[in-house]
């Protein structure tokens, strides 16, 4: 999924992002009032980000005449998606008082013995196989016909599988664990020795990933904040690596760069913009195609068939492309349940000092679905991963909760996640 267009920042570009957070205010009302879950909320402005309030921008920029339906999916997406949320939400769980009894320094510990054993598995990887690395390609330490950006590529399945856990699973959780353990060294340790292995790959996501979570250690929590900017500095730092080795930046582009360029093409472009203008692009050049979901590996890998050539192409786009408005209904509704039920397991660990880890899984998981599939590997397995942490923490608070005390029955749950 990529943005083939042209954006020129000038007065244009200025009127169109006016018009688009125009067009986002009544989306942003709606979750306001609908959604008291703290994440829920999130993953909510995350898809207005993408997918509204670029609207008139991809209607300008892109390569064809974009569809005016755009906006109309999107808030019918977003509607159902409310809809199933409320339901699922419900109005809270019978709450509890669990006391704070978790092991953190042994996960802490069990998390970075599993880091340690990934990081040296890829790094020899690489090392016995260096024509699978982007990152020597680029620097043309070897050679591959590939180039740089498809390199990694090359690699069988079950490396590319272990690398994308690697860095969207394991790191960001070891890192954010350290940090809600006060261990700012051991945070950044990860996150920093972890910025040259993700480079090897040259894709993009996994360094804005590191960079992302560094963001949220620099804003949570009051330890270690400087040591988190430096953090966030070296994940930049490897973000605009990568996007040299991709070709989207030349010597000339880094010779005058600055922040403004940073933020304003490179993550706009490619974070903001490349969900809509995909759902505008499949809209107009792939109007006869209807695969009903064999756009997705799963279904492939267990025989049902798969129509190559629409990974990673947005989950509207994905909906919009199998079922057409049956899909954005049906798909809204139940990504909405999804966030329903992961918003009553927050409620449940409120007072855990995980559930903010859990929270953020969650919130990565949801959000990946928009620059992914209906039924996209990496996000299903975050999705698992927080959901089967969350109730073993949640059973763990219960059990707690059930020995006799002497105090005051404990109160109800108000709800929500924060």
């Amino acid at each position: 999924m990529e943005f083939l267009g042209t954006i020129e920042y000038g007065s244009q570009f200025v009127w169109d992002l006016l018009k688009g957070v125009l067009l986002s205010i009544p989306a942003l009302l709606v979750l306001g009032m609908g959604v008291r879950s703290t994440t829920v909320r999130l993953v909510g402005v995350w898809f207005v980000v993408v997918y509204i309030l670029p609207t008139y921008i991809v209607r300008t920029a892109a390569e064809f005449p974009a569809s005016p339906l755009v906006p109309v999916i999107t808030y019918l997406f977003l509607l159902a998606a409310i809809a199933g949320f409320l339901i699922a939400a419900g109005r809270g769980l019978a709450g509890m008082e669990p006391g704070r009894f978790l092991p953190i320094g042994t996960i802490l510990l069990v998390g970075l013995i599993v880091y340690s054993v990934a990081y040296v598995g890829l790094a020899v990887w690489f090392g016995l196989n260096p024509s699978t690395s982007g990152a020597l390609v680029a620097m043309d330490v070897v050679t591959n016909g590939e180039g740089p950006r498809f390199a990694f590529y090359g690699a069988p399945s079950v490396v590319q599988l272990a690398f994308a856990l690697m860095f969207r699973v394991i790191t960001p959780t070891v890192a954010l664990v350290a940090h809600l353990a006060g261990r700012a060294g051991i945070r950044s340790a990860v996150l920093i020795s972890a910025v040259p292995l993700a480079i090897q790959s040259a894709e993009r996501q996994n360094l804005f990933l590191l960079f992302a979570v560094a963001c949220v250690a620099v804003v949570v929590g009051r330890k270690g904040r400087m040591s988190a900017i430096i953090d966030a500095s070296v994940a930049l730092t490897g973000l605009i690596v990568v996007f040299s080795f991709q070709g989207n930046l030349g010597s000339d582009t880094l010779s005058a760069i600055t922040v403004a360029p940073i933020v304003g093409q490179i993550v706009f472009r490619r974070v903001v913009v490349d969900s809509n203008y995909m759902l505008a692009h499949i809209m107009f050049f792939f109007p006869n195609v209807l695969p009903l979901g064999l756009t997705n590996r799963i279904l492939g890998a267990v025989g049902l068939g798969y129509a190559a050539g629409f990974s990673a192409i947005g989950l509207l786009a994905d909906l919009w492309l199998n079922f057409r408005w049956l899909g954005i209904v049906l798909g809204g509704f139940g990504f909405g349940v999804a966030m329903g039920l992961a918003s009553r397991l927050l409620d449940q660990i409120r007072h855990s000092l995980f559930q903010p880890l859990i929270a953020f899984l969650f919130l990565l998981a949801f959000g990946s679905f928009f620059y992914s599939n209906t039924l996209s590997v990496i996000p299903i397995m975050i999705l698992l991963f927080a959901t089967g942490t969350g109730l073993m923490i949640s059973s763990t608070l219960a059990s707690a909760q059930s020995r006799p005390t002497s105090g005051a029955p404990p109160a109800r749950s108000s709800g929500g996640d924060g």
